[in-house]
């Protein structure tokens, strides 16, 4: 009699069902699956499982199918099967999706929003993205932000932020003494750059055209970031009443630990600093393609360089003839470009195919460069035989002499320019 209710005991249960679709058809080869359990069972044509179990517990089911959405059940077994009838799987479907274009330019190449913290780059400078992005342009300096295309000079590329013109300092020489440039990689949104073929609104025959949108924020936003060489700070938001919206920035750099390992020794002692504001204020909104609203850009920018060269050592030649010039500097060097630029203006987009922009832009420049470098020099022959002691030490002055550079270069610039675009 016990070895008789043992057996009747140990009898496994089972827990069954049909799994279906919110249309009632059934779900072929969907996973039942009991927590805590490797093994999973499949249902058949019918939709239809089941599940052996032991009796007097509490088990945890879940039921997976491809594009729908998991569920879960807690089913009780006692001394009984357990008939669960039919579990109905709802389908995955996807949200409202929006799509968005800009229509890039004729002539145009358009660039996705880039983390320019993260390109390698020695001045962390926005123009940078394009040196890189093979388009035909190229530098021969890192530590400036100019750049050549197609052979053309520097000065003939033109630059725009949200259609206003910029202009940069005119007597920068050498790029570390260039400083930030206008651009600060936090605002961006769309970047589109020309080198060749651009339309006649940009401007006369020249070599390029880079064409930067600044971005209307949606919310407020804050970004912060620091280095040896500087740091950055930035926020956005928008007004009370969302009837408009602002984004502020702040930058500064010291390229001291850089400049350093240049062949020229001395005190290097760069400072730049930057601010950077724009604004948006709607007077009439109906849509992304029906309204009004005044904007203002501010830029203020103090670049100073000071350099106290002390020497320079240069080895030059080949492996049976070679040359040492050595150079000892007194004096200075001290440039200094402030810069100021404001525009304003009021836009007017009539419908889809048709804005209309008037505005005027102020550029201020006072510019200093001041220099009176006194240098000697001596040119001497270096051992080249390995076997002496004197092997790489001077053996014989070639010549000695020396120079001055000299500089009182002052200048002031005023540009006002007045602008009517539509598009």
């Amino acid at each position: 009699m016990l070895i008789t209710a043992s057996a009747c005991f140990s009898q496994p249960l089972s827990i069954s069902g049909r799994v279906l679709a919110e249309n009632g058809s059934p779900l072929v080869n969907a996973t039942v699956k009991i927590d805590g359990q490797k093994n999973a069972v499949y249902t058949d044509q019918t939709g239809g499982f089941s599940l052996q179990v032991e009796a007097n517990n509490v088990y945890t089911v879940r039921f997976h199918f491809v594009n729908h959405l998991s569920y879960r059940l807690d089913v009780a077994v006692m001394n009984e099967n357990v008939e669960l009838g039919a579990v109905t799987l709802t389908e995955k479907k996807l949200g409202p999706v929006n799509i968005e274009y800009v229509r890039t330019p004729d002539g145009f190449d358009g660039f996705p929003p880039v983390n320019i913290t993260r390109l390698p780059t020695a001045t962390g400078n926005f123009e940078d993205l394009i040196k890189i992005a093979g388009i035909g342009v190229s530098s021969n300096n890192e530590l400036t932000s100019n750049y050549n295309v197609r052979g053309g000079n520097y000065d003939e590329n033109l630059i725009y932020v949200n259609g206003i013109e910029i202009y940069r300092p005119f007597l920068v020489r050498a790029g570390q003494q260039e400083g930030l440039s206008f651009i600060h990689g936090e605002f961006v949104e769309n970047i589109f750059f020309s080198a060749g073929g651009f339309d006649a609104n940009y401007g006369d025959v020249l070599s390029s055209v880079l064409d930067v949108r600044y971005r209307e924020p949606m919310k407020f936003a804050t970004s912060l970031q620091g280095s040896l060489m500087g740091g950055q700070i930035h926020t956005e938001g928008l007004y009370r009443g969302r009837l408009g919206n602002y984004s502020i920035g702040a930058r500064y750099r010291a390229n001291s630990y850089l400049l350093n390992s240049l062949p020229t020794q001395g005190d290097y002692k760069p400072t730049f600093f930057d601010f950077q504001g724009l604004t948006n204020y709607y007077l009439d909104y109906d849509g992304a393609n029906s309204y009004k609203k005044l904007f203002l850009l501010g830029h203020f920018a103090s670049n100073n360089y000071l350099f106290e060269p002390t020497s320079r050592n240069t080895s030059w030649g080949t492996v049976n003839e070679a040359y040492q010039l050595r150079v000892f500097f007194e004096g200075q060097e001290e440039t200094k470009f402030t810069t100021l630029t404001f525009a304003g203006g009021y836009e007017w987009k009539i419908n889809a195919n048709l804005k209309m922009n008037f505005g005027s832009s102020l550029f201020h420049s006072i510019e200093s460069e001041h220099f009176d470098v006194l240098g000697e020099y001596w040119i001497n022959e270096l051992e080249t035989d390995p076997s002496k002691e004197e092997f790489g030490d001077s053996t014989s002055n070639v010549g000695v002499g020396g120079f001055l550079d000299h500089a009182r270069n002052d200048l002031e610039v005023w540009i006002e320019v007045h602008f009517t675009t539509q598009r």
